[in-house]
């Protein structure tokens, strides 16, 4: 009997986008297709800056979690995998300490675990992008502008929905390996890479490179 808390997350999961498991192994090359995408999805947003935030001359309070969160400065990966690894942390922390009680046996109660876990994903995306406006992280410029902040929020919501799903995507046997540890080396590759060879214009005469 799954506990009341789980039951808490039943009809909001419906409404919940969820990945279909495969009705048959798919093939390596197919695996290994899926896994480029995601990787490509990923690097796209940790590409693509926060439509109405100026990252430039902004120092960075969370820049020594950025490879942990597999996240990027004024992107749309700015929440990174955070909110979903939170989210993991919060249920099994609850399941171990017997707060609630899950059977992981029953088919039912294990999918009603998983669905609720991405409600508190999707809960806590929504949470820490409000908490870093807050916070200051965008600087005092949005903390004044309510369209901003509002913008913000949306767009750092939407991405971590698709990260989730990007996540769901591998885990459920599209791709290989763990979508998590995969955005964890994607985020790495790309800062060393973009630190090698990306070019920031200086005072002078010509160009520097960054690396």
């Amino acid at each position: 009997m799954a506990s009341r808390f789980l039951k808490l997350f039943k009809y909001p999961s419906r409404v919940v986008l969820e990945v279909k498991k495969p009705e048959k192994k798919p093939s390596f090359n197919s695996k290994v297709g899926w896994t480029f995408a995601a990787l490509v999805l990923y690097l796209i947003m940790l590409k693509t800056p926060v439509y109405g935030y100026n990252v430039d001359g902004q120092g960075d309070p969370f820049a020594a979690l950025r490879i942990i969160l597999a996240s990027q400065r004024g992107t749309l990966a700015e929440l990174g995998i955070g909110p979903i690894v939170t989210a993991g942390m919060i249920l099994q922390l609850l399941v171990g300490s017997k707060i609630i009680s899950v059977n992981f046996q029953d088919p039912e109660e294990r999918a009603l675990y998983t669905a609720t876990q991405k409600v508190l994903a999707i809960l806590m995306t929504f949470f820490e992008a409000i908490a870093y406006i807050a916070g200051g992280a965008y600087g005092e410029a949005v903390k004044e502008d309510f369209g901003a902040q509002v913008l913000i929020v949306i767009q750092l919501t939407i991405a971590g929905l698709c990260i989730m799903l990007l996540d769901e995507v591998v885990q459920k046997g599209w791709g290989l390996g763990s979508g998590i540890s995969l955005f964890i080396a994607t985020s790495v590759s790309f800062q060393v890479f973009d630190g090698m060879f990306s070019i920031d214009l200086v005072e002078g005469p010509g160009v520097d490179p960054e690396g």
